[in-house]
């Protein structure tokens, strides 16, 4: 037996014991009084071991996640192994952003490319949070993450059109949101997976040569600030420098 924490965008999280996600899944909807009414789930298991059942008809998501610490440590260590390269020594100690801005024109691989962006970005405006996250066979999938519990979306794939940076990329639109979390194309599951709030969000398409490749994404900039638009340019120039490496191959 297993124990499970199942959550769900507006709901106070629960905690169940479960020979497997699926039992632990039926047990979540009964204790959170959802399990009425459903007739078809499209599940989605994250590479992280990590599940997000959608409800077919309403849309609605629950997130299944194993909470053994030790389990989930090893899980994870083991993702960020194969899914992110680590960055050199030489690529850590670059001091300026012209540095910067070569390092990601010649970085040897999209991934090390997708964190030397986002190191970039942050220097630029210091969020709390951010994320590169791609196209990958049909998914949008956490190439680089930054932040609090960031190690809990390394590798994560959700499908193509989700939440706000589904919507960018779909759009190839710029999106900036002061309350993310109340918007409806936000997508909730990500929060309750990190147990992490998304208040101010800006979202760039990474577009180059007619393609858009994925977004790049900060998020919480603190009490009070908001992403101004000499910022939000700034950003676009960053999702650019990397488009422009993306296309490289």
């Amino acid at each position: 037996m297993g124990t499970f924490s199942i959550s769900s965008r507006g709901l106070q999280a629960v905690e169940v014991e479960a020979p497997n996600w699926i039992a632990a899944l039926g047990l979540g909807l009964e204790a959170l009084q959802r399990a009425d009414g459903l007739e078809r789930l499209a599940c989605e298991v994250l590479p992280n071991g990590t599940v997000i059942a959608r409800d077919v008809q309403t849309g609605t998501g629950f997130v299944v996640m194993g909470i053994d610490p030790a389990v989930d440590e090893e899980v994870l260590e083991e993702l960020v192994e194969v899914e992110v390269e680590p960055l050199t020594e030489e690529e850590i100690e670059v001091d300026s952003r012209e540095a910067l801005v070569h390092a990601i024109r010649e970085a040897d691989s999209p991934a090390s490319a997708a964190s030397l962006a986002l190191t970039l970005a942050r220097d630029h405006v210091p969020a709390e949070s951010g994320a590169v996250i791609l196209e990958d066979r049909g998914y949008l999938r956490f190439v680089s993450v930054v932040g609090p519990h960031a190690r809990r979306l390394i590798g994560v794939r959700l499908p193509l059109g989700t939440g706000v940076a589904g919507f960018a990329m779909q759009k190839e639109r710029v999106v900036v949101l002061d309350q993310a979390h109340e918007d409806p194309r936000h997508c909730g599951e990500v929060d309750a997976l990190t147990g992490y709030t998304t208040e101010q969000i800006a979202v760039l398409p990474i577009r180059a040569g007619g393609r858009c490749y994925g977004v790049l994404e900060l998020m919480n900039l603190g009490k009070g600030r908001r992403f101004e638009p000499d910022r939000v340019k700034a950003l676009r120039e960053v999702a650019d420098l990397l488009a422009e490496r993306l296309s490289q191959g």
